[in-house]
């Protein structure tokens, strides 16, 4: 049986020397030096949450706050 991809949506944010991704769904969040290991981190983090693998859902970025300037 096929189960459906979670859809989740998340914002990356610079903060002090690394950035922030937050998942805007639940309240996890993650850091990295890089946006890139950010969100790496929050996926990881994510399916630890909802204790499935992270293939079982999709990120989305929502907003890219530190590029509005």
């Amino acid at each position: 049986m096929s189960r459906i991809k979670r859809q989740l949506r998340y914002n990356i944010f610079p903060e002090e020397d690394v950035f922030v991704a937050r998942c805007l769904e639940v309240e996890v969040a993650s850091d990295g030096h890089t946006e890139a290991a950010a969100v790496a981190n929050l996926r990881e983090a994510l399916a630890v949450y909802f204790d499935e693998p992270a293939s079982s859902f999709s990120l989305a970025l929502e907003q890219d706050v530190h590029r509005g300037d």
